[in-house]
């Protein structure tokens, strides 16, 4: 599970991240994009500051990367280009997806943590649902009404500094902060939809965060539940975003142990009522728990 992460990186950092693998080509021009990388202004002004710790249930707009997907003209194209198919690919084992008959261009947008589907028709419902929607199950995503129709269309990827995730010893809860080994952006995996709002007309595009089985690590300090955010390393963000809902199923795995580290931060964390977005949100605390693999 994730209700909770930080966005404090710079526009450099995530650059840097998409170009260590085959992510695509960003495109700042794209006019589904209302936010430019290469606009450093309107970058600092798109996440609200300080950028140490967002809650679901706060309902934030953050930052979502999505793949807008156009032909490639050539051999491997396949389909009527007004309504685009995607190559069949080999996704047995050994065989990871490729991207074959298409390219993306990457755009940034801000959305609302929280997915309301398409489909919801009063403003009371998206309000009792968002919360629901703040993460969607890897496992169970093609059969959960809430969440097929946003899966079939419209995957995301959503960049943060890191998340946190809570551990269970003897009835207490230990907040930790998680976040890539190498210190890098990290990328997860996600859906997001859009929503009219029938009693002000306004267009709300929203997001969910999917899930899967934790991975070693992560089972020691999610002990109750032992799930985590599905982490993508770039090549696989980009393929996330181009691939078809088959291809995509594929790479809704547990990321490597070596890929990720974590350290115990403050108890004062737990009380959701104090306002936790301040640096010391992230900052190392000395362990009081036993037993601990770090």
């Amino acid at each position: 599970m994730c209700f909770t992460y930080a966005v404090n990186f710079s526009a450099q950092a995530l650059q840097s991240k998409l170009d260590l693998g085959d992510a695509g080509s960003l495109d700042p021009s794209n006019p589904y994009a209302n936010v430019s990388f290469l606009d450093a202004d309107n970058w600092e002004a798109s996440i609200p500051k300080p950028g140490y710790f967002f809650s679901g249930f706060e309902q934030p707009q953050l930052p979502v990367l999505i793949g807008n997907v156009v032909p490639r003209i050539g051999k491997n194209a396949v389909g009527d280009y007004s309504d685009l198919h995607y190559a069949e690919v080999d996704t047995t084992e050994g065989n990871r997806p490729q991207n074959r008959g298409t390219q993306t261009n990457i755009s940034l947008k801000l959305m609302q943590w929280g997915l309301i589907p398409s489909w919801v028709k009063s403003t009371e419902k998206a309000q009792e649902l968002f919360a629901y929607g703040l993460n969607a199950r890897a496992e169970t995503i093609e059969e959960k009404p809430m969440f097929r129709d946003a899966w079939k269309q419209s995957a995301c990827v959503i960049p943060a500094s890191g998340f946190f995730e809570w551990k269970e010893v003897s009835k207490k809860k230990y907040p930790h902060y998680i976040r890539m080994k190498d210190e890098s952006v990290m990328l997860m995996a996600g859906i997001f939809s859009e929503w009219v709002d029938p009693l002000t007309g306004e267009l709300r595009e929203t997001f969910a965060i999917l899930t899967t089985e934790a991975n070693e690590l992560m089972r020691e300090i999610h002990n109750v539940k032992k799930r985590m955010p599905v982490i993508l390393d770039s090549t696989s963000a980009g393929l996330f975003l181009s691939a078809s809902p088959k291809e995509r199923k594929t790479i809704l795995q547990p990321c490597d142990n070596d890929l990720i580290k974590a350290h115990q931060v403050g108890d004062w964390l737990n009380n959701s009522r104090g306002f936790r977005n301040v640096e010391g949100a992230i900052l190392e605390v000395k362990k009081d728990f036993p037993q601990s693999l770090f």
